[in-house]
């Protein structure tokens, strides 16, 4: 064992009277040095070196970052994915099969937003007979007519509408938010012209100018703005907003949003809200409704529905509620349908009471040019 400031001996006499030898030889150098210019010569030692930033442009110069892809939208009509990573293709299939489903089902019932919506011509045609106990029982045979020709002007954006159909709804059956005084005095005919400022992918914008005749002539002026949007693998959220002017109504708009779940291939399941303000309203016009769509086989489909309906000035009120079953089916072709559709509503202006109504109506679809 070492004592005081002697040495170990063995084999480590060697190594340390070297490194002695080493560090009295340095030391008066190093204290020379530092007594001529005490600053250390970090400035010379680093100045061969890069610096942080050349470090870092360096660096990303290196790496390869692909550019990004502007990828199709999910619900517009695209063949050419080639170009597309695998989880772009992967993940633009699962939307376009959620797309295809839900405008399945919109085409087969006739929707009024999925035929409004397409670029081609289509004349839709209904004639209906309907059975109710309102005030006795009451049976009305109304044929309707909607029609939207594509004109070769403008690129094509602009089309032709003819109808006298009431107003787009989210009604029951078109027929609950009127009462039957008002279904046997529509004679309204509406004339536009429409045009489709842009349409691609989700997005689309159109205004239409035009009127409805009856007694008189109202004119009105709309610009409309839709948004369709998947979520996820299964949900699908569409969006339309309604700014509009119209002679007998003032100014107003109108707001629906609908969001759609592909439960499995033969359920899909919906929710439709809109609100409706307008000069002429009563204080906010709104509906919800709540829809479960079953396609039985290719031909045939049932829909069941529950409506709630109301105003908000001057106080928030339901004007009517109710509950229906749709049966539809092509009865030939791909253009000629048939429905039955009962319905039970508890109506305000009818003192809350059972009301019940049986539709049958008979639809012709031409055109799709």
């Amino acid at each position: 064992m070492p004592t005081g400031g002697n040495f170990p001996r063995g084999r480590l006499t060697a190594p340390y009277a070297l490194l002695m030898l080493l560090s009295s030889s340095i030391a008066p150098s190093c204290a020379k040095a530092l007594a001529t210019d005490p600053t250390p010569r970090t400035d010379t030692i680093l100045s061969g070196l890069p610096d942080a930033a050349t470090l870092t442009a360096q660096k990303a110069s290196k790496i390869d970052v692909p550019p990004l892809q502007q990828l199709p939208e999910p619900c517009s009509d695209h063949t050419d994915n080639e170009d597309l990573r695998w989880i772009d293709r992967t993940h633009l299939k699962i939307s376009q099969s959620l797309c295809d489903r839900v405008n399945e089902f919109d085409e087969f019932f006739g929707n009024f937003d999925y035929n409004d919506t397409q670029t081609r011509s289509f004349i839709r045609i209904r004639n209906e007979i309907s059975w109710e106990n309102l005030s006795g029982i009451n049976t009305r045979f109304k044929p309707r007519i909607r029609a939207k020709i594509r004109l070769p002007a403008l690129e094509n954006r602009l089309n032709l509408i003819i109808s006298d159909e009431p107003q787009e709804n989210t009604s029951l059956s078109n027929n609950i938010e009127q009462s039957q005084e008002q279904i046997d005095n529509n004679e309204d005919v509406t004339t536009a012209l429409r045009w489709t400022a842009r349409a691609e992918g989700h997005i689309e914008t159109d205004f239409d100018v035009g009127a409805r005749f009856n007694s008189g002539l109202d004119g009105f002026v709309r610009g409309r703005y839709r948004y369709t949007k998947p979520i996820g693998l299964k949900n699908l959220l569409r969006f339309r907003q309604e700014i509009f002017w119209r002679n007998s109504e003032g100014v107003g708009e109108a707001t629906q949003i609908n969001f759609q779940h592909q439960y499995s291939n033969a359920f899909l399941l919906e929710s439709s809200s809109s609100a409706t303000f307008s000069e002429a309203s009563q204080g906010v016009d709104w509906s919800q409704r709540f829809s479960v769509y079953q396609k039985l086989d290719p031909l045939r489909a049932l829909s069941y529905n529950i409506l709630a309906l109301g105003y908000t000035r001057p106080g928030f009120t339901t004007e009517n509620y109710g509950i229906s079953m749709r049966y539809r089916k092509n009865i030939y072709s791909h253009w000629l349908y048939a429905e039955l559709e009962p319905e039970i509503t508890w109506p305000l202006t009818n003192n809350r009471e059972f009301t019940q109504k049986i539709i049958f109506r008979i639809e012709a679809q031409l055109g799709k040019l």
